[in-house]
């Protein structure tokens, strides 16, 4: 039996050189953290900068006459809404059984022009997600280009992220979140995956990167790797597909319908096609009525430790009065922040406790500051737990708005 060879980013090299601890993920060799250790790549990005190597994740080019139908149709946002130089968060739907359509990704959305996209897309689904798409494309006159291995994606996120940035790239004027622009020759985009306020995510061509990188730790960023991603992301209730969003879990189950528009879009008389649009609106109506059946909740626990999910066709369970309401779907011991009331209070490094987070679903709403307990697999006494807000800025979700102008950058990855 022979094991496939796994894929290397641009920057690989420059990760083994400089210690990081290499990992097999979603078959890239990536590296899950480096000698500062996990903690302390959390606490930099938390209180000052810190850059992640995601090149693993796939990106593809989509033009063509009717891009925008093909987009409009499978994901479970209103690409419409975008302007050049806007992004957006949304689903990559296909159809499953009967009227229920599937959850096939998560992705992020970058209007260039005119029927001129890129999709950025998570790696484990990445040639999946290519193969459903380029199977539909055609009918709409659309091509679709993979520039996963001519590009690298780079993460700068923190409060000092801008001021690191800019002294690669110059001044950056992109206001608010999901927008972007080109800037000497790199893709700027004010997004993230870690919660901060103040996050970019760059494209830049794969023989530029490890170049770009070197600068961006010269001017005081701190490299992180996977392990402080999957913290951060923890800590603010951000879902990963593969353990918090799955095939069978719904944009409107997942809690972020305000987040993909799927609100506005599934409205009656909205003329355009999208692909389960009725099963959705039937599902938000359900949501309405607490009959869902699947709400999303964060959770923080009394002690810093860890819950494992799920193992061995064994899960977690949340109980409340007795009865079992859902199940752990992620967990974590998050170093750096504390939670009062609706808002995450960032504490400086050297006063951090560490705290014991988790992820889940149940099967009804469940208010902040409701105590429940977690029957943790194979251990005997449940333990407590309490509900909390997701990070979610809602004056800034993950929607779009505003304008940001840029030139058209089919010469970039061409």
């Amino acid at each position: 039996m022979t094991t496939a060879k796994l894929l290397a980013t641009p920057l690989h090299d420059w990760h083994k050189d400089h210690g990081g601890k290499m990992v097999p993920f979603a078959g890239w060799d990536m590296p899950v953290q480096y000698p500062t250790g996990i903690f302390g790549e959390h606490a930099a990005v938390r209180s000052s900068a810190g850059i992640f190597d995601v090149s693993h994740m796939g990106r593809f080019h989509i033009t063509g006459r009717n891009s925008l139908g093909l987009l409009q149709y499978y994901l479970a946002n209103d690409a419409s809404r975008l302007k050049p130089g806007q992004a957006q968060y949304s689903f990559l739907l296909k159809q499953g059984e009967g009227k229920k359509p599937l959850t096939l990704d998560d992705v992020y959305l970058y209007m260039i022009a005119e029927n001129d996209y890129i999709l950025i897309v998570n790696a484990a689904n990445a040639t999946a997600d290519l193969e459903h798409l380029t199977a539909n494309a055609q009918e709409y006159g659309v091509g679709i280009q993979d520039i996963t291995t001519e590009t690298c994606l780079i993460a700068v996120q923190g409060p000092k992220s801008k001021i690191v940035l800019e002294q690669i790239v110059g001044p950056i004027s992109i206001e608010g979140a999901n927008r972007f622009a080109q800037l000497n020759d790199v893709i700027v985009a004010a997004t993230g995956y870690t919660g901060e306020f103040t996050r970019y995510e760059v494209i830049v061509r794969s023989e530029k990167a490890p170049g770009f990188w070197e600068s961006l730790v010269s001017a005081g960023a701190t490299p992180a790797g996977l392990g402080a991603r999957n913290t951060l992301r923890i800590e603010a209730g951000l879902l990963l597909f593969g353990h918090d969003i799955t095939l069978e879990v719904s944009p409107v189950e997942a809690g972020v319908q305000c987040g993909v528009g799927i609100q506005d879009f599934v409205k009656p008389g909205k003329k355009h096609a999208m692909l389960g649009k009725d099963f959705y609106a039937a599902q938000m109506e359900a949501q309405k009525e607490g009959t869902i059946g699947r709400y999303t909740v964060l959770l923080e626990l009394p002690q810093p430790r860890q819950i494992e999910p799920k193992e061995g066709g064994q899960t977690s369970k949340l109980i409340r009065d007795g009865k079992v309401i859902g199940e752990v779907t992620s967990s974590t011991v998050a170093p750096m922040v504390r939670y009062e009331g609706n808002q995450m209070v960032k504490e400086e490094p050297a006063k951090m406790r560490r705290r014991g987070i988790a992820m889940g679903y149940s099967t009804g709403p469940l208010k902040p500051g409701t105590s429940i307990s977690v029957q943790v697999r194979g251990e005997g006494t449940p333990i407590e737990a309490m509900v909390m807000n997701a990070l979610i800025d809602k004056k800034n979700p993950v929607m779009v708005a505003g304008l940001a102008h840029v030139r058209p950058v089919t010469h970039f990855y061409n």
